[in-house]
């Protein structure tokens, strides 16, 4: 599989077939007109300014991510983000995606007065999720700081959140492998979109 076949047909790099190299693939996307545009530990995010997607790289120790794509492509939930074509493993180094152009986060919305907020209550959600069904006979883990919303408030106007949130946990081995912070929960339109909950 080339890069070039992430690309559309009319922008083939033909000079390139898999750099065996992120940063070589990096340098590659700059010079095809593409800009940097979100980053995470294992991650790079590309995309140029008309593109209706970006191009998400990264590092093949990030098992977690490529678990939740998986999930997310065989899930219709409207709070996972819409990914086009196949995940691609480039080279030993590195996997690409493409998915969804999408928003930040705002810090208004139905629903909800601060991101922080949102962060929150998905968050203690997940954390309750985990003690209920993943690990019942655990004590209690501390959940993070209570939000001004209730997961409950939050789904009466994002419905499904809930049942992502429940789906995310599942596919974790570990509730301290839950990464869900204001970068990572975007927007589609007035939709609330979790897009990398796992490290």
């Amino acid at each position: 599989m080339r890069i070039s076949e992430l690309l559309n047909e009319s922008e083939m790099l033909d000079e390139i077939s898999r750099p065996s190299k992120m940063d070589d693939a990096t340098r590659i996307l700059y010079n095809a007109g593409y800009e940097q545009v979100g980053e995470g530990y294992y991650a790079e995010v590309f995309a140029r300014p008309d593109d209706k997607y970006v191009l998400k790289l990264f590092d093949y120790r990030d098992a977690q991510y490529r678990k939740f794509v998986a999930m997310a492509m065989n899930n219709r939930n409207p709070h996972y983000p819409q990914f086009r074509g196949k995940l691609i493993k480039v080279a030993a180094e590195y996997y690409a995606v493409r998915m969804e152009m999408l928003s930040p986060l705002s810090n208004t919305g139905a629903g909800w007065n601060s991101k922080s907020d949102v962060i929150r209550a998905i968050t203690r959600y997940c954390w309750e999720y985990w003690n209920e069904s993943c690990a019942p006979s655990a004590q209690k883990l501390l959940n993070p700081t209570s939000p001004e919303i209730t997961i409950d408030e939050l789904e009466k106007h994002q419905p499904g959140i809930k049942q992502a949130c429940k789906n995310i946990v599942d596919i974790l081995s570990n509730i301290n492998q839950l990464d869900i912070h204001g970068d990572n929960v975007m927007m589609r339109g007035n939709v609330l979109v979790i897009t990398d909950p796992v490290s």
